[in-house]
């Protein structure tokens, strides 16, 4: 064999090996996984395959449920994706899964990072920040954060020489409340509130206010304004009722309230006891037709002194019909969608069937999200509009009966509140003009302001003073 044919066979054999080899043992593969920049609740996953592969990364907490899933979708050797949303002081876990172009597909193992030592370098921030009450020797003031922070306070006069004070907190709360004693009255004060969260990050904000005239310890403290002490249509339904009060001091309350015929009253902390001096809270689960006594404590920050308010009371209406059909206060709910069978007739709907348009989504679910159960679209716009005309309805009702009774009567006076009622009760509650203008006249011994006529007219109140 000569020497040009044996270079021609070594050639040979050595492309045969280069370009076979490759295809019977090639792998899709991935390497150099890593995790990095874990800080502020974000770390950067970074890895490389051995061919271009796009694919999905899923994480999470548990190992056996990586709740959270990335997609890329553009092929590369080369990877990088941030994942977000990380606890702190957590061991998180996360596996990738890749696919060529070819549709082969290659599944990393689990492979897992820390965050106990993620370094946090964002400042706090406050959701919301007040000076809640002055008085001539104290201040109280209160603020959230949108994450657990500390807080030192300097304060001090707005002019002059004085030196100012500082005090603060040494653990980390969300929600806080501080109260600054022996001030100077009729003095402007200047109040820097600085907070500080886990990482030492820190933002602050400044407050000026002025203290009062006299002297205050806490000895004029008292509840005032309570709302309803009657019946109040924009306040009370057959099954729920808005309170509210003020305190002339920043208070805490608590609500003792009981139903006609039972002794022992159910206390209720007022807004999670929260200190303010505008308190309210909405009462729901009341029975219709029910009269309801109710009385307030309040508790003053300040001076740390209570006061407690009478005892009121406020009824409940009866659970008016609809569309001819009588809805009681029966939480039945036959079908088992989240609207009771009696408000199911309220709205329309089939009692029978937990999804009346059959769109997907059950009918109690719809309403408390302000959707139309019984048709495409949201039911807000409708349920406005249906508002105002009824509004327009009682305006006009009210003026009619005013001119109606003043025909019998002649003019009178009467207090707004005192004539809502007895308008309300002539255009819903199936009273007349001669009903009205007796209770204007005996001071509503007639009217009821939440009983209708038909079972009012029975009673021996009513039939005495009817006829006077």
């Amino acid at each position: 064999m000569n020497k040009l044919v044996k270079i021609i066979l070594i050639f040979t054999v050595l492309f045969t090996t280069v370009s076979v080899a490759p295809q019977a043992g090639a792998q899709l593969s991935i390497t150099r996984t890593e995790i990095t920049d874990i800080k502020d609740g974000k770390a950067t996953l970074k890895w490389r395959t051995s061919e271009p592969t796009k694919g999905t990364i899923y994480y999470g907490l548990d190992i056996n449920d990586l709740e959270h899933k990335l997609r890329y979708s553009v092929f590369s050797y080369s990877h990088e994706l941030l994942l977000q949303g990380l606890e702190k002081n957590k061991t998180y876990y996360y596996k990738i899964i890749t696919e060529a172009r070819n549709g082969e597909q290659t599944e990393a193992f689990i492979q897992n990072f820390s965050t106990r030592y993620m370094a946090d370098t964002i400042k706090p921030k406050f959701t919301y920040k007040r000076v809640e009450q002055v008085t001539s020797n104290a201040v109280a003031i209160a603020w959230a954060t949108n994450e657990p922070t500390k807080v030192i306070i300097t304060y001090g006069l707005e002019y002059g020489d004085h030196t100012p004070k500082t005090t603060g907190t040494r653990w980390l709360r969300q929600y806080e409340k501080m109260y600054i004693y022996n001030l100077i009255p009729q003095q402007d004060y200047f109040l820097e509130l600085k907070i500080i969260d886990e990482g030492n990050n820190s933002w602050k904000h400044t407050f000026y206010f002025a203290t009062t005239k006299g002297v205050v310890d806490g000895s004029d403290f008292r509840i005032y304004n309570v709302q309803p002490q009657s019946f109040n249509a924009s306040l009370i339904t057959p099954t729920t009722a808005k309170l509210s009060w003020g305190t002339t001091l920043v208070a805490k309350s608590t609500l003792s309230i009981r139903p006609e015929g039972q002794r022992y009253p159910n206390r209720i902390s007022v807004e999670d006891g929260k200190y303010s001096q505008l308190q309210k809270i909405t009462l729901t689960d009341l029975q219709p037709n029910t009269t309801y006594y109710y009385s307030i404590r309040a508790d003053d920050s300040l001076y740390r002194k209570w006061t407690q308010s009478a005892e009121y009371s406020f009824r409940t209406p009866p659970v008016q019909q609809v569309l001819g059909v009588k809805v009681e206060a029966d939480e039945t709910d036959t079908d088992n969608d989240g609207l009771s069978d009696s408000m199911e007739i309220a709205y329309g709907t089939d009692p029978n069937d937990n999804d009346t348009d059959n769109d997907g989504y059950y009918d109690g679910l719809e309403v408390d999200n302000n959707y139309n159960p019984k048709g495409y679209g949201r039911s807000a716009a409708q349920v406005y509009t249906d508002q105002s005309i009824l509004n327009s309805f009682e305006n006009n009702k009210s003026s009619e009966l005013k001119l109606l009774v003043e025909q019998k009567i002649g003019k009178f006076n009467i207090g707004f509140r005192d004539w809502f009622v007895l308008s309300n009760a002539y255009t819903h509650g199936g009273y007349s003009t001669v009903d009205v203008a007796k209770a204007i006249e005996h001071s509503g011994k007639t009217v009821h302001p939440t009983i209708p006529w038909r079972a009012w007219k029975n009673t021996q109140e009513y039939i005495e003073y009817i006829s006077k």
